[in-house]
């Protein structure tokens, strides 16, 4: 199921205009087709156009056994443009092209369309990016998906019934409002809402003063993409009444913030027209951002205190450090981090994502461990309660 590449010679090209990297929904392309092959002909046409498509490719083991190798391959395929209202002619009529290095130039302007229709009768849909899954290992090292769009030239000379094809791979970047669950991944996401907040819990015991708390990290529930306003990451520090740890002067100790990070973690969800149901494919890839200390600063980052929640407001340390994510990462890093991309759903490739917080503090000079645990109102009771016993435990070992 190989994937379209660049397609062109002396008898027919495709050349843009300027220099782009990629192109949006919406967007105007323009450029020239172009022959530098002599021929006369009387009557000819050339003509331009924009295509897009989906294909799936899923391999599936007819009797669920590794038995005589046994197996099938289920395939999916659609159309996102539809071709005949999206082809132009940039040239009809008697051409001559003289021999020798001189060519000719049509030049051409062709919009993407903004949205599409997946099945008749359907409401139109954003359309989706560029997009290609990454390679599965084991079992699903076979599967495929993919998103792509080119642009088609064809010259028809005379009367000949093949004509003479040109082909452009172009990378469209989606304008789809990102949206990704926040919330940390412990087995399942924990389901986004107003009181769907992460906690993490730290014990602090042996050569440290006896302490323990929670840190609250609010996050937004959906980002944007090279949004212009910094990801909001707000923290709040709450400790426990009977476990606050003081200093000489019986002031307690203040919270600091040593690292924060982010790691992003897509699943695609890819299907087909065959008879296996949808089979959901985990990135081998993170992208990890750091959102703090600020890669511009390294370690000549000033020091970043967590205030006490019930006595301060929140610090947002993504204001502070100035965290935009972007398709490669954090917008502020020189090198990307990795391909982020929006996540979206069609018919046959639907991608979601998950973030995970790795986060490192010191109170007063004791480095704390922490337990990233899920908001206790969006787990099973069973569940909590669990949770619960095992942190008392873990409190009277230490006391």
């Amino acid at each position: 199921m190989p994937q379209a590449v660049p397609q062109g010679s002396i008898a027919l090209g495709i050349r843009l205009n300027g220099v782009r990297f990629a192109y949006k929904p919406g967007d105007t392309i323009t450029g020239w087709v172009v022959r530098g092959k002599y021929i006369f002909t009387s009557r000819s046409q050339i003509t331009l156009t924009i295509a897009g498509r989906i294909k799936t490719k899923v391999i599936v083991n007819r009797f669920k056994t590794k038995l005589l190798g046994s197996a099938m391959t289920c395939r999916g395929w659609t159309s996102l443009i539809d071709e005949k209202l999206h082809t132009q002619t940039v040239f009809e009529g008697e051409l001559y092209v003289p021999p020798g290095e001189m060519e000719c130039a049509w030049p051409f302007a062709i919009t993407i369309p903004p949205t599409y229709v997946e099945a008749e009768g359907a409401l139109p849909r954003d359309l989706p990016g560029t997009f290609t899954m990454p390679k599965g290992t084991g079992l699903y090292q076979w599967d495929e998906a993919y998103i792509e769009y080119t642009l088609r030239a064809e010259f028809w000379p005379g009367d000949d019934f093949i004509p003479t094809k040109s082909v452009l791979p172009i990378t469209v970047m989606a304008t789809i409002v990102c949206s990704y669950r926040l919330h940390p991944k412990i087995g399942l996401s924990a389901p986004s809402g107003p009181k769907g907040t992460p906690e993490m819990v730290a014990i602090a015991g042996g050569s440290a003063p006896m302490h323990a708390g929670h840190v609250q990290l609010d996050t937004p529930t959906i980002i944007q993409l090279e949004h212009p306003e910094p990801v909001p990451l707000c923290l709040s520090y709450f400790p426990l009444k009977h476990l606050f740890a003081l200093d000489a002067d019986g002031k307690p100790y203040k919270l600091q913030l040593l690292s924060l990070t982010l790691a992003i973690t897509s699943t695609t969800e890819i299907d087909s027209d065959g008879p296996p149901e949808p089979r959901s494919l985990p990135s081998p890839y993170t992208v990890l951002i750091t959102a703090w200390p600020p890669p511009a600063l390294g370690t000549e980052a000033p020091p970043l205190f967590i205030p006490y929640g019930d006595d301060d407001p929140p610090i947002d340390v993504g204001k502070v450090a100035g965290l935009r994510i972007g398709y490669g990462g954090a917008m502020s890093e020189p090198i990307a981090q990795g391909d982020v991309r929006p996540s979206f759903s069609t018919r046959y490739i639907k991608s979601a994502h998950s973030i995970k917080y790795e986060m490192k503090t010191v109170l007063g000079q004791w480095l704390l461990p922490w337990l990233l645990l899920l908001p206790w109102l969006s787990i099973p009771l069973w569940l909590s309660l669990l949770l619960r016993m095992s942190l008392l435990l873990r409190m009277s070992l230490i006391l």
